[in-house]
């Protein structure tokens, strides 16, 4: 269960970022 985030996209590399931030954060929340 992923929920969707929303990031505001100023360049391609920034998202990347963000999103790999996100990544993290819901693993470090799913016991997996």
């Amino acid at each position: 269960m992923v929920e969707k985030i929303l990031v505001p996209i100023d360049g391609s590399e920034q998202a990347d970022v963000a999103l790999k931030k996100a990544l993290k954060i819901v693993r470090g929340m799913t016991p997996n």
